[in-house]
């Protein structure tokens, strides 16, 4: 019997959630995006303070998938992973795999007052 490979290309899909602060220096957003994440790109837009912390979770099961206090770049980019389990369910060491959710939240805190910045997330 014969097999046939085909290769499939998933486009990548860009959005780009605009984060403004409140008068706390805090915010909290969702979107939907269904897919596994590629990448994150953080800009700062020469606003938000550089004591800013942000998070990034799956909505639905609290999982994270980006999580870092006092970024001081105006702009920077990450491609988080997550450990992978094996069939027990235990963790297996140095393994990981692409980041996926079908609701990401982004909060940020210690942004400083009514400041804009942008997070835009890569996903297929």
């Amino acid at each position: 019997m014969g097999y046939e490979t085909q290769s499939i290309r998933r486009r990548i899909i860009k959005r780009r959630l605009t984060l403004t602060t409140n008068a706390t220096g805090t915010m909290a957003t969702t979107t939907l995006i269904e897919g596994e994440i590629v990448k994150l790109h953080y800009d700062r837009n020469s606003s938000l303070l550089t004591t800013v912390d942000i998070d990034v979770t799956d909505n639905d099961t609290g999982e994270v998938i980006w999580s870092e206090d006092d970024v001081t770049d105006n702009t920077k980019t990450v491609y988080p992973a997550v450990e992978l389990s094996g069939t027990s369910g235990a963790f297996v060491a140095n393994q990981f795999g692409k980041a996926s959710a079908s609701t990401v939240k982004v909060t940020l805190a210690q942004g400083g007052a009514t400041k804009t910045g942008y997070v835009t997330i890569f996903y297929r």
